[in-house]
């Protein structure tokens, strides 16, 4: 199975984590890795890796972060090297919900594409 890690500022990851159990239930190889604009950068990657170590069973890992522009979308620019590893930016919870009902069926790469598609289809707008 296809391991995730969510990245972001602050609380965002580890909110959108419940926000997804409490509509999927609980979820294994997934975890949340909060940014603070305090933290040295060095060890905000370190701590990246191994979030993506602790979930990695051999499938392949997809991170999501909060936006390419912020920290966590910078520093995964020094990991997407690393081979088993896609990286989604802009996570919302329309994706998450759709890769943790595929991740055991896709191969990484088409998860990755399921969950891009599946999180430009929940995004809506609404105006009088």
């Amino acid at each position: 199975m296809i391991g995730l890690v969510v990245v972001g500022f602050d609380i965002l990851p580890e909110a959108i984590l419940v926000a997804l159990q409490c509509m999927t239930g609980k979820q294994k190889q997934i975890c949340a890795v909060s940014i603070s604009i305090d933290e040295d950068v060095k060890a905000q990657r370190q701590a990246i890796l191994e979030a993506i170590s602790s979930v990695d069973e051999g499938a392949g890992v997809l991170v999501f972060t909060d936006s390419a522009a912020a920290p966590a979308g910078l520093i995964m620019m020094s990991i997407i090297d690393k081979e088993n590893i896609q990286v989604l930016h802009g996570v919302n919870l329309t994706m998450l919900c759709k890769v943790v009902e595929q991740r055991e069926y896709l191969e990484l790469e088409d998860l990755a594409k399921l969950a891009r598609d599946e999180g430009r289809k929940g995004i809506s707008w609404l105006s009088p």
